[in-house]
């Protein structure tokens, strides 16, 4: 039942790899028909077996993740948002040094990475849990590549909150718990989320075993997601991993095609695209907003309201979505029949194109968002919003417009991709200049 050599070989080197990434101090070589396949030396630091093992594209791009939370530790590496791959296939997960395969552990560290990178782009993660025996049941799967946790929903929010912080993606928070709005959006959504993982976890792991049944009986509520760092405040332990540029500290050079600004640093040159940079503050700014200050996005009043006909499931998508678009700031009302009328937009959207605007949000929420419940539906309607708010290309931009955008970048907690996970900023290195030139 062996299949080709090639197939086989390559399967053996997985099993080698994954070995390789839980036992970082153990030198390994595989050689195969008189070559060497693999040779990686030990090493004291992870990150360095991750790239001697999955590649050099890996180096510099990893970014150190460490969490605790009711006696279960978690740590390893995850990659930089703008670090994806095309599939799953770079997410380790390891639970006491032993590689699994879990949904719940996919799904909790995609849940931390959602908001900032593109759809159908994965991250690359080597995360090890340090799980008490008593906690973790090993015998689900004949080839122990399953587990099954006794408090899956600790564990699930473990991981969550450890990857955000590493990557500066935290959830926002209100100032007190009496404040509603968009931090509970947040928190209702991750619950959601929760519940759907856990449920399809518990489909996959099958009825609750004995192994647990004789242990102390838990909490079964959704643990609540711990106090991440707002935009501007304590960003620089947190929001800010080492390496992050803070474009303040670049000379701004000039602008290419009405588009890319140009910045030199002292690794070289950055190159950031205006429209994904003014995107990703103004998406970070309603998102957070109401769940830092407790108010709303700041509307500007139509001199004449407009109204506008629509399709009867397009009027119902909008009339639903009423209140995401008052916290943005912008006033919907129904206005017989299926018409609404707008009287007031966000500051930032120009006042003389709603029919434009209110078409865009038709179109760019499709099928499958119009039937997420409304915290999920927040998201992307304040995507589309800071979208068409955003400086588009081909717009010269003065310099105390760029520094203004430089500030803007370096108060948010994620100035990486724009909402719908395109680069912010690529990075020239001398090195790269240099071999453009032939000096190397």
């Amino acid at each position: 039942f062996l299949k080709g050599e090639p197939t086989e070989q390559g399967c053996c080197l997985d099993w080698i790899a994954r070995l390789a990434l839980a036992h970082p101090g153990v030198k390994i070589k595989v050689s195969a028909g008189g070559r060497v396949l693999l040779n990686v030396p030990a090493v004291k630091d992870l990150s360095e077996r991750i790239a001697l093992t999955l590649g050099r594209d890996f180096r510099g791009q990893l970014i150190p993740a460490a969490g605790e939370r009711e006696g279960v530790r978690l740590q390893g590496f995850v990659s930089r948002p703008e670090f994806t791959k095309s599939g799953a296939s770079h997410m380790y997960f390891y639970v006491n040094r032993r590689f699994v395969k879990d949904y719940l552990l996919n799904h909790a560290a995609m849940t931390a990475y959602r908001r900032v990178i593109e759809n159908r782009r994965y991250p690359a993660v080597v995360l090890g849990l340090e799980v008490p025996p008593g906690e973790v049941d090993v015998n689900v799967h004949p080839a122990k590549m399953e587990v099954r946790f006794r408090n899956p929903r600790d564990i699930y929010a473990l991981i969550v909150e450890t990857v955000s912080s590493a990557i500066g993606a935290g959830f926002p928070q209100t100032r007190e718990a009496g404040v509603a709005g968009g931090a509970e959006a947040g928190r209702v959504a991750y619950t959601a989320r929760v519940e759907e993982a856990l449920r399809r976890y518990r489909v996959s792991s099958g009825p609750e075993k004995l192994f647990f049944k004789e242990a102390p009986g838990r909490k079964k509520e959704i643990p609540s997601m711990q106090p991440m760092p707002a935009a501007g405040e304590a960003s620089t332990e947190l929001a800010e991993p080492e390496g992050r540029t803070r474009f303040s500290d670049l000379v701004y050079l000039g602008q290419v095609a009405g588009t890319y600004l140009v910045f030199a640093g002292e690794k070289g040159m950055v190159l950031v695209d205006q429209h994904a940079a003014h995107e990703r503050i103004l998406f970070e700014k309603l998102r957070r907003r109401e769940a830092e200050t407790g108010e709303r996005e700041i509307g500007q009043r139509l001199l004449i309201p407009e109204v506008v006909s629509l399709p009867p499931r397009d009027f119902a998508f909008l009339t639903e979505s009423v209140p995401v678009l008052e916290e943005a700031g912008m006033e919907v009302e129904p206005f017989g029949g299926d018409s609404v009328v707008v009287k007031a937009l966000p500051a930032f959207l120009p006042p003389g194109e709603v029919k434009t605007l209110i078409s865009d949000l038709l179109s760019d929420c499709g099928e499958a968002d119009r039937d997420l419940p409304l915290v999920e539906r927040r998201e992307k309607i304040f995507t589309v919003l800071a979208c068409r708010g955003a400086v588009k290309a081909n717009r010269t931009m003065t310099s105390p417009e760029v520094s203004a955008l430089c500030r803007d970048l370096d108060a948010i907690s994620h100035a990486a991709t724009c909402p719908h996970g395109r680069p912010v900023a690529v990075p020239v290195s001398v090195f790269e200049l240099e071999k453009m030139f032939k000096r190397r």
